[in-house]
């Protein structure tokens, strides 16, 4: 029996990521029922195939740590969780991983393992939650599609109290992405990217009205540190992802659908 995998470029990513999984299964059944020596060969190979095993699923990750929100004591953010939970109505209580805040208002950004949600702050004292997935079939906060996930986007038309109109985009990222830019109608911006998630928000005058048309050449681009492309949603948006196991997480509403065709899925770290 041979472990060595075909060329990934010959496969599907869903398809190459299972044979990946089940060679790696194989090498550690076969591993485990063999006599060790006790000489310094055998103990490097032990650590050898210890080394090749890797989980299906991620055990670790932002999703599973509560970050330090700048300007935050502990009270306000437990304020902020209690009442963007009672609007949401989500099954598990939220934990916060961004708080926003500018010219245009604020809203927070909160997430439970089934769910991404975010809740609008800016009148003092009222927690109103416009938009969140819930519970929806294959979301798993564990995964990304791809390097970065969009989880909000939201428009908003300026208002006669002087606050601008914002349009906004907001979500996930994983540790490799450094550098996020977003061009939506003819302006392009910075992404600011913290603690795994990332916003961009351009700011309109207060007499401003959102558009109702969609902006067919809008694209949302992430980056590593050396500057290469991870990701643009003008390519990838529509693309079906799958985790390690070849189970579809996003892009796909049909459980009995064969994801060979599918990208693989990043995990959120």
């Amino acid at each position: 029996m041979t472990t060595t995998l075909p060329p990934e470029r010959d496969l599907p990513p869903g398809r190459h990521l299972r044979i990946r999984a089940e060679l790696e299964r194989t090498v550690v059944r076969r591993r485990r029922g063999m006599r060790f020596a006790t000489t310094a060969t055998a103990l490097a190979a032990v650590v050898t195939a210890v080394m090749l095993v890797r989980p299906d699923q991620p055990i670790s990750g932002y999703w599973s740590s509560r970050p330090t929100i700048s300007g935050l004591d502990a009270q306000r953010v437990k304020d902020v969780e209690e009442g963007c939970w009672k609007a949401a109505r989500t099954p598990d209580r939220p934990v916060l991983h961004r708080y926003h805040q500018d010219a245009a208002g604020t809203f927070a950004l909160l997430y439970t393992p089934t769910d991404a949600l975010t809740c609008d702050l800016s009148t003092p004292g009222s927690y109103y939650s416009n938009q969140y997935l819930p519970s929806r079939k294959g979301f798993d906060t564990r995964w990304l599609n791809g390097h970065f996930s969009v989880d909000f986007q939201h428009q908003m038309s300026g208002d006669r109290a002087g606050r601008p109109g914002s349009q906004t985009v907001a979500g996930r990222v994983d540790s490799q992405v450094k550098r996020m830019t977003w061009t939506y109608f003819g302006r392009t911006v910075e992404a600011e990217i913290k603690d795994g998630t990332f916003v961009a928000r351009i700011l309109q005058p207060a007499d401003w009205d959102h558009p109702r048309e969609r902006d067919g050449s809008e694209s949302l681009k992430a980056y590593d540190a050396e500057g290469r492309s991870l990701g643009d949603t003008r390519s990838d948006l529509s693309a079906c992802y799958v985790d390690r196991e070849g189970n579809i997480i996003s892009g796909s509403w049909d459980p009995q659908q064969v994801p060979d065709y599918c990208k693989p899925g990043e995990p959120w770290r």
